[in-house]
This record gives C-alpha cells, sequence and structure tokens, in this order.
C-alpha cells in the first residue's frame, strides 16, 4: 500500500481517509490509474455524505475541476449544492492557492493528495480540516475525475461545519 502508507505519513488521521486511499489502491491494481466505473461505491455508502466528485477538463489550460456532485457534509460546508462550478470559483480565496496545486497534483500525477490546513469555525472555533483527494480514470487516458474525500475534527468535537468553506 505505497499511496496509503505515504499519505498516513504525512498526518493522515481518519479512518474513513484510510479506507478510500486503500480501496483506491486495490482497485488501481498495477494500472496507472483505478477505473472510476470499477470503484465499489456499494461499500463505502457510510461514507458518500462526505465525498464531492469532480470532472477534470484536461483539454483547458491550466485545467479545470468542475463539481459534478458531492454529498451532505460537503453541501453543508459550502452552504449549498455547488455542481456545476468550478472547484477555483466555490473554494474560499484563503485555500484557492493550496487547492488548485493539489487538485492539478492529484491530476497530472495520478496520485492521491492529501492537505491538512487549520481553520476556524464561524464562532472561531479551531476545527482541522483534512482534504483528500484521488484520482479517477474514465477514458483511460489520464485523469478524468477526482474524489475529494473531507473530515474535519476539533478538540471536544464542538465546532460547527455550516459554511465552514463557504466565502465571509
Amino acid at each position: 500500500m505505497k499511496h496509503a502508507g505515504r499519505l498516513i505519513d504525512q498526518g493522515m488521521l481518519s479512518v474513513f481517509q484510510i479506507r478510500l486511499a486503500r480501496m483506491w489502491e486495490r482497485t488501481k491494481g498495477t494500472q496507472p490509474l483505478p477505473e472510476f466505473q470499477a470503484f465499489d461505491f456499494d461499500s463505502i455508502r457510510d461514507l458518500l455524505e462526505n465525498l464531492m466528485i469532480c470532472d477534470v477538463d484536461g483539454s483547458k489550460h491550466p485545467l479545470e475541476f468542475i463539481v459534478r456532485s458531492q454529498g451532505k457534509v460537503v453541501t453543508e460546508l459550502y452552504g449549498g449544492d455547488r455542481s456545476g462550478r468550478m472547484i477555483d470559483e466555490i473554494t474560499p480565496a484563503s485555500l484557492r492557492p493550496g487547492a488548485r496545486e493539489d487538485y492539478t497534483a492529484a491530476a497530472r500525477r495520478m496520485v492521491p493528495m492529501f492537505r491538512r490546513k487549520a481553520m476556524t469555525d464561524c464562532a472561531g472555533r479551531p476545527v482541522s480540516f483534512e482534504l483528500l483527494l484521488l484520482p479517477f480514470t474514465v477514458s483511460r487516458q489520464g485523469t478524468d475525475r477526482i474524489i475529494s474525500a473531507v473530515y474535519l475534527f476539533a478538540e471536544g468535537n464542538g465546532f460547527n461545519r455550516r459554511m465552514l468553506l463557504a466565502e465571509r
């Protein structure tokens, strides 16, 4: 589990993100990227509310990442459904450069990317925001989709996730 081990070494704490990374690796097998159609979404029903799926438009420079669908937790984080919009449009300005860098790296390098960011909720309480990006192929021509898995935690679990990623 080469990639999952690397992500754990980078400080990934979420058991559900580790589970996704390992599943991504098993689905990939010996191919450069796992096929999106082969990913077993039925086995991760309990995680779907924390996922966002983006299409990758590789014909654009720089690459564009368009939200295809999102789960309940992601909808709460952004304060609404962002389907059809580009990641650059929905990501708060303070996170945009890092997000663009991570999405692009996942797409071009065809490897999972992980980032942890300290944030505050609407009441000023500290929250740790973890993002796992998993690249997939549909066309077998490179990265066509990226699954984003969000995990949030705080000491004592006292935080409000609503609108955490909405521009304030």
